[in-house]
């Protein structure tokens, strides 16, 4: 039950323990898999709930709208809701285009920068490493993990 009496520590290294394993059995499919990555999607899933169970705020069955709830309540920083809309549109668009989630032929660089909002194919890189590397401290924050 989500509304348990359970201690922060317990949800934490659960956390901490949980999205280790699956980082060792699943392990990203390419440079630029958006979900497996470390600072990825999965990633950001794991963070936000460890927030949501631990302050038993923000839930929703949708992550962008649980974040939205749990930047309105000042507990996630609202930079993680562009962190979460970009790396959503580059898992679908890759996703289509891209599904071993290795660097595009040059075609389809520009529908995948269109698709995500930047002007091109190195400011998707950049894109994705900047949103990498606020998610990481993100975790890092929330799990007590180095950011590494």
């Amino acid at each position: 039950m989500l509304e348990g009496d359970r201690p922060a520590r317990d949800v934490i290294t659960d956390a901490r323990t949980m999205r280790s394993d699956m980082a060792a059995h699943k392990p990203p499919k390419g440079a630029l898999d958006a979900k497996l990555l470390p600072g990825g999607l999965v990633d950001l899933e794991f963070a936000t709930h460890v927030v949501q169970l631990v302050n038993r705020a923000g839930f929703d069955p949708n992550l962008g709208t649980a974040i939205d709830a749990l930047i309105r309540q000042g507990l996630i920083p609202p930079s993680l809701r562009p962190a979460h809309d970009v790396l959503t549109r580059l898992l679908v668009t890759l996703r289509l285009v891209a599904p071993d989630a290795a660097p595009p032929g040059h075609a389809t660089e520009d529908l995948i920068a269109r698709a995500i909002g930047v002007a091109d194919w190195a400011a998707v890189v950049a894109t994705l490493e900047t949103t990498r590397q606020e998610v990481r401290r993100f975790w890092a924050q929330v799990t007590g993990e180095q950011d590494g």
